[in-house]
């Protein structure tokens, strides 16, 4: 199997990329490493042929399968000379199958460098959601918008995250690993005061806001971060992030122990970068796709993976914040760490 399976111009990588991996990152990053947000799935799960729609908002994931396997072959390509582990869950789509994808991932649990998180079916009630996580061996949920069963506008994180699963997983101190919904993203009023909501109705709960919240640029954060900044049990994910100032936002306001490292595997496999102009979020890629804006040609801009970019970012911001290197390492292994053994614990 290739450890270019998501990886495409195999030579640009070995010619551009990975010099730049060792003259700019290989340094800073530690040498074990905890991917605390990485999607793994199978095609074989799709329910059935996903829309035109849905294929934009796919990333390219409904072409080909991104495995367990094809995860820490990324791992080892992205980052050389690390050891690495990742905090896994399938693919959150409509046209995907909820039950297949977590079954493959309870599968891979087995793997002591594996932990997972349940695709969360907002449907689903309390018995079903306990079996899912004391006989799958899940430590948490992962819920989306797209699992609800309302238009993607509509949709709040009460929708996202009902009552039922809420008493499941304070009962078992579990992740909940959340993607807020609606344009506006962590500045949304509602959004602010669900995951204020979400955070006091469930104390024992770890949640983890991923993309710190989908804040692409610091204006998002800011506009939430002296409400969220009370809450002990909310961390920030990193995943898919490039923007430094937003980074140094969270830094400034909560522990750094709060702050996690993600890749969100395979999307930022991608070469390219976000932008955020006038509060509007875009990509920006080497390659021609259907979500993203490019040259016109395609391969014109010099352009690095999504993931080399949050690991710009999060040195410049861990330099800015002047982090120690102990605070570095918890960042990227041992804070994550200490929320997965928490909540295997309570699991066992």
């Amino acid at each position: 199997m290739s450890t270019l399976h998501w990886i495409s111009e195999p030579d640009y990588f070995r010619e551009r990329d990975l010099p730049l991996y060792r003259e700019e990152l290989e340094s800073f990053v530690p040498d074990r490493v905890l991917d605390c947000h990485a999607h793994i799935y199978l095609t074989a799960h799709q329910s059935r042929t996903p829309t035109e729609a849905e294929i934009r908002a796919s990333f390219g994931s409904h072409e080909r399968d991104f495995s367990v396997d094809h995860l820490f072959e990324a791992l080892g390509a992205l980052m050389p000379a690390t050891r690495h582990e990742a905090l896994v869950f399938g693919m959150p789509s409509k046209y995907m199958d909820i039950d297949a994808g977590n079954a493959y991932v309870a599968d891979q649990l087995s793997d002591p460098r594996v932990h997972g998180l349940a695709l969360l079916d907002p449907r689903a009630d309390e018995g079903s959601l306990n079996r899912l996580l004391e006989e799958g061996g899940f430590l948490g949920f992962k819920p989306y918008h797209a699992l609800v069963d309302r238009p993607t506008e509509e949709v709040s994180i009460v929708d996202m995250v009902p009552r039922a699963a809420r008493r499941v997983a304070g009962f078992r101190r579990a992740i909940i690993m959340l993607h807020v919904p609606r344009a506006g993203r962590i500045a949304d009023p509602r959004n602010i005061d669900e995951v204020c909501e979400l955070c006091v109705e469930c104390p024992n709960v770890s949640v983890i806001l991923a993309h710190i919240g989908r804040s692409y640029g610091p204006w998002f954060i800011e506009q939430a971060i002296d409400r969220l900044r009370q809450f002990p049990n909310l961390y920030y994910d990193v995943a898919a992030l490039d923007d430094a100032e937003t980074i140094e936002v969270v830094l400034n306001a909560v522990p750094s122990e709060r702050l996690l490292f993600g890749t969100d595997l395979p999307i930022t496999a991608h070469r390219g970068k976000h932008l955020c102009v006038n509060r509007q979020c875009i990509f920006l890629t080497r390659e021609r796709h259907p979500w993203s804006i490019s040259s016109e040609t395609g391969g014109a801009l010099q352009l690095t993976f999504f993931v080399y970019e949050t690991l710009r970012a999060l040195k410049r911001a861990s330099g800015k914040c002047a982090l120690t290197r102990g605070q570095v390492e918890g960042i990227f292994y041992g804070n994550a760490r200490a929320l997965i053994e928490r909540a295997m614990a309570a699991v066992s």
